[in-house]
């Protein structure tokens, strides 16, 4: 549940987001061997390409009278103030207002990057 404003009223949004991604990539990083039992690993740097499918909804449950043309156009607005700031995919991610159901749908297909990095211990018995 989101909660926030919408032209002045009060807002309680149900939400459901769906993701589905595949991807490939390469990391470069180092290891080490503690006590010839421990081993640490560092992954430093990792390009990698993803094609990725996003859904979601949000539906206002605050009250069962639908939005005015000015809520539905406002709505779709914030949605789109915020998702324009996500690098890369932000402008391309569709948004649809249905006025009658109170509910604001986004939607992206397409390529997402990634930088993938971070670290492990492995224990030998």
């Amino acid at each position: 549940m989101l909660k926030g404003d919408l032209n002045g009223e009060s807002a309680t949004f149900e939400t459901h987001t769906d993701y589905k991604g595949m991807g490939v990539g390469a990391q470069l990083g180092v290891q080490w061997l503690i006590v010839d039992r421990v081993c640490m690993d560092f992954f430093i740097l990792g390009p990698e390409a993803n094609s990725a499918k996003f859904y979601s909804t949000a539906t206002d449950v605050a009250s069962s009278i639908p939005w005015t043309e000015v809520d539905a156009n406002e709505a779709a607005q914030d949605i789109k103030d915020v998702i324009k700031k996500i690098p890369i995919v932000g402008n391309k991610i569709d948004v649809n207002v249905d006025q009658n159901t109170k509910t604001v749908t986004t939607s992206y297909r397409g390529f997402v990057p990634g930088l993938r990095f971070g670290a492990s211990i492995g224990f030998r018995l």
